[in-house]
């Protein structure tokens, strides 16, 4: 059977076998519409250039597709990727707990925390019947390279229940293997709904193309003697990019007369901008691609170098000098 979709769109077909009275059989496909590259251009569209020189040319144009990125992501379905670590104390009674995961439903101190899809998740608590107790502690990422994308996105689902005074959650970003912290988004009071989840999502894109990016949900929970318990349940942290297009050039003349750089005719991010010295008037077109979709458009808008032969240098005069009589 044939499918139309709308770009941008994801849909899931199901197929389904019924043979009355034995039970149905299904079987599902998730097709995704993906958008080509847009707004290609090239600057200059037209120039002209003595022979013997060099012009340089510089492309744009727009991805869409995005995807998670390595490092970033973790449902913490299986195999936790995130690293927990954490420290508490206080006077009388508590019990706390670093980031750990927990299969859903979990029971702290009384109240039962389902996660959204009924899987595990992490989960940092802090319960006590004393004067005052505090637990702090971080889940962090591996390092994240995020070279070559155009746009970052954090998202991830979480509950926080709010503690007595100085508690907090923050989401922080390293670029220096954790020497220093910069806090993105703070959790000062309870979220809505409290256990339940909601969504939140975070824009990181001033991290972009940087080869040691690293995350981490730091937890730092207080109680006292009116306010016994504290928590932070996180589930699903999805780190996705919109990955920077890929550049390819061609040319309407041949090669050794175009002036195209080794590599210029291979997609690539590098032949984003290039200097092409051709020995006649050339035409150039630009292809862009999506590396996550792998779409491809060419572009309609070329660029024009027109090649002005030089004024060769006069030879010399003989004589140089003279006299005439009159």
């Amino acid at each position: 059977s044939t499918f139309s979709g709308v770009a941008g769109n994801s849909y899931t077909l199901r197929w389904t076998i019924s043979n009355s009275p034995c039970t149905a059989i299904t079987d599902d496909v998730v097709i995704s519409f993906s958008i080509n590259p847009t707004a290609l251009s090239v600057t200059p569209a037209s120039s002209t250039i003595c022979i013997g020189s060099n012009q340089a040319l510089a492309a744009t144009a727009t991805t869409s597709a995005t995807g998670p990125i390595s490092g970033g992501s973790d449902n913490f379905n299986g195999t936790v990727s995130y690293i927990s670590t954490g420290s508490s104390g206080g006077l009388g009674f508590y019990t706390s707990d670093n980031w750990t995961q927990r299969a859903s439903p979990n029971n702290s101190a009384g109240l039962t925390i389902n996660s959204s899809d009924g899987s595990s998740f992490m989960l940092t608590d802090l319960n006590a019947i004393a004067l005052v107790a505090n637990e702090s502690s971080t889940l962090t990422s591996p390092s994240i390279n995020t070279t070559g994308y155009s746009s970052l996105t954090l998202s991830f689902q979480h509950a926080y229940k709010q503690g007595s005074s100085g508690s907090s959650g923050s989401v922080q970003v390293s670029t220096n293997n954790g020497v220093s912290w910069t806090t993105v988004k703070s959790y000062t009071s309870s979220t809505t709904g409290t256990p339940t989840f909601i969504a939140d999502n975070i824009d990181l894109t001033s991290y972009i193309n940087l080869p040691n990016v690293i995350i981490r949900f730091n937890a730092n929970l207080n109680v006292n003697f009116s306010i016994n318990n504290t928590y932070w349940a996180l589930d699903n942290v999805v780190l996705n990019g919109v990955a920077a297009p890929l550049f390819a050039w061609t040319a309407n003349t041949a090669t050794g007369i175009n002036g195209l750089p080794a590599g210029a005719g291979t997609l690539s991010t590098s032949n984003k901008n290039i200097t092409v010295n051709p020995t006649a008037t050339t035409i150039y077109t630009l292809t862009a691609s999506d590396p996550l979709s792998s779409c491809s458009t060419t572009s309609a808008s070329i660029a024009m170098v027109t090649v002005t032969p030089t004024v060769g240098t006069p030879t010399a005069i003989t004589p140089s000098a003279t006299t005439i009589c009159q």
